[in-house]
Order: C-alpha cells, then structure tokens, then sequence
C-alpha cells in the first residue's frame, strides 16, 4: 500500500501519536507528552487513505547518499521493506538500513 505524507502544521501530543509511537515497546521510549501538548520540531504524519499509520520525527541531508534520509515511526503492518511511499512530490520506500 502506498503512503502520503503531509506536514503537520501544528503539532500536539494525540491519540494518533499515542497510538503508532506509544506502542513501542515499554522502555524504548520516555515519552512525557500528555493529550493536547505541543510538541517541538516539525512533524509530519503519514497516512494510508484516511488512516494515520505513522510519523516522521527527524530528517537531515545525508551527503554520502547525496539525498534526504528521515526517521519514522510507522505502524507494523506498514514496516515492510519497500513499501512505496510519497513525500512532498518525490518517492521513497521503508529500507532495511543506511547503507
């Protein structure tokens, strides 16, 4: 299934967030957000349809791959490698590593 992702323009600490980023295993994150928080950084949301199955948490230039490279969360059943994905016009795929 191919995602989208969009900018979120204001982005709070919400049940979507709880729920694709909070079900990490417990430990793996120190998440002190409550419902409504803003939160810090630009986040961007994907989404299957009309669904949220992730999030964008970080992104930055990586000069070795001469392109952007980011961090997201998605949902497992959207983890597969080589899962087509859309971003702001361009195309990307879930990868297995940096190398």
């Amino acid at each position: 299934m191919n995602l989208t992702w969009q900018r979120d323009e204001q982005p709070v600490w919400d049940a979507d967030k709880a729920r694709v980023i909070g079900g990490a295993p417990e430990g793996a994150f120190v998440i002190p957000f409550h419902e409504g928080d803003a939160l810090p950084g630009e986040w961007f949301v994907a989404r299957a349809g009309d669904r949220v199955v992730g999030h964008i948490t970080s992104a930055v230039y990586s000069p070795a791959k001469a392109r952007v490279i980011a961090l997201a969360y998605v949902q497992r059943d959207q983890a597969e490698i080589g899962n087509a994905m859309a971003l702001a016009g361009g195309d990307a795929a879930v990868a297995d590593g940096f190398c």
